[in-house]
């Protein structure tokens, strides 16, 4: 089934100034994203992993325009929301919300869960007359009892707090959501519910979604395709099911072989050897070939393409290149 795609993005990058010790040093530059394209389906999760400091936070965040990108195009639905302005922005930014890691940080806490949940509908005009059904329909669909409304944010447990974020977020039914790590502060029994909810939601209301988490288990089981990062860069792109049983970049096997087993006597692989490069200083060509087992001298010569594969499966990896692919 063909479907349209609701968000693309194109070269997209980022670049952060680091302090200098003294005034006379050279200005050195943080590359926190490099070049990255994706697509996003209608009705499609995508997930993005990686290790802590990988870059996929602040991707959401470029996305979301929250930070504004150094290069690179962002288009939801044909518009590019990189050249709107903050008034043409705020218009359109019903269409696409985000699910913070921490929920109560999002939210105001001098405001009540009734405030919170009228804040969009009055913001984006919404006839008042309809504000009830809307978050009546919203509380019945996340789980939240009607009791909450007149609570404030520290009177919930952090579940709670997710599920009000969740209600908050879907609430205009916007076209695309980017979910930044929203499980990873709760416990273990929560983050399931929370994930079954997500899931569920996703199916009903026909919403894209990005699915941005460290842990592979969760966006194995709430993506339809995933893209891995490493270093800012997306190194690897496949449904979920080719990526978890077929992976071929060799830091996607290596995230995979580290997931924990609940198999008593059996031992986990050997982890990656070798520290994560510095993104101010980074390594010439591909940037995993200081640590990967496969490392050749023309991994050294530049940065591998991201290219097909397999059918639906990308990899950039100097590994799988044929004769007159070396670039």
């Amino acid at each position: 089934m063909n479907s349209k795609a609701v968000l693309e993005v194109e070269g997209l990058s980022k670049e952060f100034d680091v302090k200098r010790k003294r005034f006379f040093d050279k200005q050195e530059k943080l590359r926190a994203v490099q070049d990255v394209s994706l697509t996003v389906l209608e009705g499609e999760t995508l997930g993005i992993v990686g290790e802590s400091g990988c870059g996929k936070s602040t991707l959401g965040r470029l996305i979301m325009r929250l930070i504004e990108p150094t290069a690179g195009k962002i288009c939801l639905d044909g518009e590019d929301l990189t050249s709107m302005s903050q008034k043409e922005l705020r218009l359109r930014r019903k269409d696409f919300q985000m699910i913070f890691q921490d929920p109560y940080a999002a939210f105001n806490p001098r405001m009540t869960v009734q405030k919170i949940l009228e804040e969009p509908l009055q913001t984006y005009q919404i006839p008042r007359d309809t504000w009830q059904q809307k978050i009546s329909e919203i509380l019945e669909v996340t789980g939240i009892s009607p009791d909450f409304l007149r609570r404030y944010p520290h009177e919930f447990s952090g579940g709670q707090r997710q599920r009000i974020s969740i209600a908050r977020a879907i609430l205009l039914n916007p076209k695309l959501i980017v979910a930044d790590e929203p499980v990873s502060a709760l416990d273990v029994s929560i983050q399931a519910q929370i994930l079954n909810l997500m899931k569920e939601l996703q199916k009903t209301y026909r919403m894209s979604m990005i699915f941005i988490s460290h842990n592979l288990a969760s966006v194995q089981y709430v993506s339809d395709r995933v893209a891995v990062m490493y270093l800012g860069r997306i190194v690897e792109v496949a449904s979920s099911s080719q990526l978890y049983e077929s992976p071929m970049h060799p830091y996607t096997q290596a995230l995979i072989a580290a997931i924990p087993v609940p198999v008593p006597g059996r031992e986990r692989k050997d982890r990656l050897s070798g520290e994560v490069p510095s993104p101010i200083h980074l390594p010439k060509g591909c940037a995993f070939h200081l640590r990967c087992p496969y490392a050749t001298k023309l991994c050294e010569e530049g940065i591998p393409p991201l290219l097909e594969r397999e059918p639906g499966h990308f990899v950039a990896c100097r590994k799988y290149e044929k004769d007159g692919e070396k670039k």
